[in-house]
Formats: structure tokens, sequence, C-alpha cells
């Protein structure tokens, strides 16, 4: 019988995470640079992407969820029965971060060379879903069964931070953590605590907002 609710942080879940960081580690120090030389704005360069963050992002958190927890990973997500309001929540934060970007630094200039494949396909609309899943819809809620919300969230994002900053930065080859390090874990401490509190621990919501985000910032990390 499957459970519609995520069960408790256990000894699977603490293999998960390190699986979760080596795995990731060893694909952006090793096989990274050859899905670069496809060319960054190619199709197969956002079609890898996009498989790769599936694969190592997506996938194990359903099998965790299916397998381990016996829950169903779409409900126990909060993709389900709460993802009306998630959409209105991050809907409407969307627009406000709109509003403030355009009212900052106006419309943007040139717009036409920052289309690409992988502008569109993997950071507008893909890396919402591919990060937000892990990280705010199951390893938060996972942190919250053996500890307040506060320091599940603030440990949630110093995760998310070494994973994706720390792998832009070896990319890069820059010191980490570096300038945008901060940026990275205020933004993902502000989409914990709307995952939270603005969706009902629905992970839609920091998904549509961290999609934006991308777009606005044309999001110059690891796509």
């Amino acid at each position: 019988m499957t459970q519609s609710r995520i069960q408790g942080a256990n000894r699977p879940f603490a293999v998960y995470v390190g699986l979760f960081v080596i795995t990731w580690a060893v694909y952006v120090l090793l096989f990274y640079r050859h899905v670069q030389a496809f060319g960054e704005d190619s199709l197969s360069c956002a079609a890898t992407n996009i498989a790769v963050r599936l694969t190592v992002w997506v996938l194990p958190v359903f099998l965790m969820l299916r397998v381990v927890d016996r829950s169903e990973p779409l409900r126990a997500l909060g993709l389900i029965d709460n993802w009306k309001r998630g959409a209105i929540v991050g809907f409407g934060l969307s627009a406000f971060l709109l509003a403030i970007a355009l009212l900052r630094f106006g419309w943007p200039h040139d717009i036409g060379r920052y289309v690409t494949w992988n502008s569109i396909l993997s950071t507008s609309f893909g890396i919402g879903l591919f990060e937000e899943i892990p990280f705010r819809g199951f390893i938060l809620q996972k942190l919250q069964t053996r500890m307040n919300f506060w320091l599940a969230n603030g440990l949630t994002s110093l995760v998310f931070v070494s994973l994706q900053d720390g792998s832009c930065c070896i990319c890069s080859r820059r010191h980490w953590p570096s300038t945008s390090s901060s940026s990275a874990l205020s933004g993902g401490w502000c989409f914990g605590i709307q995952a939270r509190y603005g969706a009902a621990s629905s992970a839609t919501a920091p998904t549509i907002s961290f999609r934006l985000c991308c777009f606005m910032g044309g999001d110059q990390r690891i796509q």
C-alpha cells in the first residue's frame, strides 16, 4: 500500500545524499567538458543536459519515494494535492520578481543573442524542475522529519550551494565560495520558505519561481 507522505530521514536517505553529491561531482569533473564540446548553444548540449539532470537529480528521488518510502512520488512531493496553490504562489512571486528586475535594469537589450536551445529548454524551463524536486521537494521534507524547519532549510540550502555553485566554480576554475555563493544560498533559503509556508510543502511554487529567476539572470551556471 502506497502512502502520500514522505517518510522519516533514515540510513537509505543518508546514502542517497552521499551518492547524489559524489555522482554529480564525478560528472562535473570528468564528463561535463565533453558535453560542452557539443557547443553550449546547440540542441545536442541542451538534450544531454536534460538527460543527465533527469537521471542524476530527478529519477533517484522518484525511486527513493516509490521503493524505499513506498509513497506515491507526485503526491509526496506536493505536486498533486497542492499544485494549484503552489502555481498561484509561484506565478505571483515570479510576477513580483519580474517587475523588480524591469524597474532596476530595464528591458534587456539585444535579447536575441541569449535565446538558444540551452537557454530555453534547459535554463528557463528545465532547471527549476530538476533542482526543486530533489532539494525543496525531497531533501528539505526529509530533514524536517528529524529537525525543525529552519535548520532543515539551512542544511538543504548549503547542499544546494555546494552542488550548484561549487560545480560552476570547478568548471570556470574560480575559487569557491564565490561571489555568487551568497546569492545562491539566500535564493535557496527563500525558495525553501516559499515551499513550506507559501504553498503548503509543495515543490510547485519554488519550481516556477526558480525558472523565472534563471531566465532573468541569463544563468551562467552549469545548465
